[in-house]
């Protein structure tokens, strides 16, 4: 079994990472003689490819074969992605998982000067031998939907539209604070099969300015006084329109 992971979002990746460890270990996923991760920017280590070849190699002490996870893998040097690719092209039975901020899908003009097969080389391979499963950081115009179904889907509630709106501007585009200030409002909110808009704003800690939002929303309530005193406020604060 042979999975890699492409992409920026970290929180997305790190939930994946467990999920691997989960399927493959179940119980024993935190066992240390079970699995082994390894660093591609670990200088430590003469040869990554070595490390992972002989890894998958290894008995643990309850196990015939031990559980790979190799992070940061763009900082893979030429030689140990030549070696990966050559020993993953044999088609090796492991269970492997890689992790890359970016991997070219194709080969680039830095690869053919070094003469090397390159990342688009071992692409093609752990595409041919594994599944590759992107992780691209949401903009910010998408998080108000990735809250939504990350509260449905992963967290099991649902959650107000206002809700939504209010902790997407509040906390930003880190997910993994949204993540946690989302469990906190569940944790907190007891029984309550929905998160509201009234919890979101006991319970967030804004990390950034929601003038924004406040004026929408003064603006859908037909609140004139609110919206007129945020305006003020805005201008008294040298906010540029």
């Amino acid at each position: 079994m042979i999975l890699t992971l492409v992409g920026d979002d970290l929180f997305s990746k790190e939930r994946r990472i467990d999920q691997f460890l989960e399927k493959t270990l179940g119980e024993r996923k935190n066992d240390p003689l079970a699995r082994k991760f390894l660093f591609a920017t670990d200088t430590s280590i003469p040869s990554i490819a070595d490390a992972v070849m002989e890894a998958c190699d290894s008995m643990s002490m309850f196990a015939s074969e031990q559980v790979v996870v190799v992070r940061k893998g763009e900082a893979l040097k030429s030689g140990d992605i030549d070696a990966l690719a050559h020993w993953l092209s044999t088609k090796p039975d492991c269970k492997l998982l890689l992790e890359f901020e970016k991997l070219a899908a194709k080969a680039t003009k830095k690869d053919s000067g070094e003469g090397g097969k390159g990342t688009g080389e071992l692409y093609k391979i752990l595409k041919t031998v594994g599944e590759i499963e992107k992780y691209d950081s949401p903009r910010e115009w998408d998080i108000p939907k990735w809250i939504t179904t990350h509260v449905q889907t992963n967290l099991g509630k649902r959650i107000e539209p206002m809700a939504v709106e209010y902790i997407a501007n509040a906390l930003g585009t880190d997910l993994s604070i949204i993540d946690a200030e989302l469990q906190k409002i569940i944790l907190f909110a007891g029984e309550s099969k929905e998160i509201t808009l009234e919890q979101a704003r006991l319970m967030v800690v804004p990390q950034r300015e929601i003038a924004s939002f406040e004026i929408r929303e003064s603006f859908g309530n037909r609140d004139a006084r609110a919206f007129t005193q945020k305006l003020r406020e805005l201008l008294d604060s040298n906010v540029d329109g």
